[in-house]
């Protein structure tokens, strides 16, 4: 799995993945990955005490899934 250093990385990588999808379904797996990364960093850095950031970014995208991962479930949908 790659290590991302940001969310937009992580979201760039996920509409590559995506591929030729339509427009809802790009914005809603956005969204919806945004969203619940948001709150994996929140619960681990209220779980682990000082942890930063950063560190608790890569914990959330380890525990929610790479990008690839998401967008195989979302076209799926389709």
């Amino acid at each position: 799995m790659m290590r991302y250093t940001t969310l937009r990385k992580y979201k760039r990588h996920l509409l590559r993945e995506l591929g030729p999808v339509d427009d809802e379904l790009k914005a809603c797996a956005l969204r919806d990955s945004k969203e619940h990364l948001d709150l994996l960093i929140m619960d681990i850095m209220n779980g682990e005490g000082k942890i930063s950031r950063r560190s608790a970014f890569h914990q959330a995208v380890e525990a929610f899934g790479d990008p690839s991962e998401i967008a195989q479930a979302y076209r799926k949908i389709l």
